[in-house]
């Protein structure tokens, strides 16, 4: 079994990472994401800190969400193209922070 983390979010609470997931947030092009701010209601709340790396990660885990619902009604338990279709989407949804 490969290497998992969970990560607390204010928003979403505890956010279960596994091993695909880390090697994408890994990468540099997902890091830069820590740089680029989401809000801008910095001058109205000084300590409002959301960036595109945290709003990506509460992104992800409300896809999974998703997912879970749709894995527990029984036309889609053990469907195959369900489970495709998380794999396609699983980081197309994330922000890439490109150029």
């Amino acid at each position: 079994m490969g290497k998992s983390k969970i990560v607390r979010d204010i928003v979403h609470g505890y956010i279960e990472l596994n091993n695909a997931d880390l090697n994408f947030i890994d990468s540099p092009i997902f890091q830069r994401l820590k740089r680029i701010r989401q809000t801008t209601a910095n001058s109205v709340y000084p300590n409002a800190n959301h960036t595109r790396y945290e709003h990506s990660l509460g992104v992800m885990q409300l896809g999974q969400n998703i997912f879970n619902s749709l894995r527990r009604r029984d036309q889609f338990a053990n469907n195959e193209r369900l489970e495709e279709f998380e794999k396609t989407l699983r980081y197309a949804c994330r922000d890439r922070g490109r150029k």
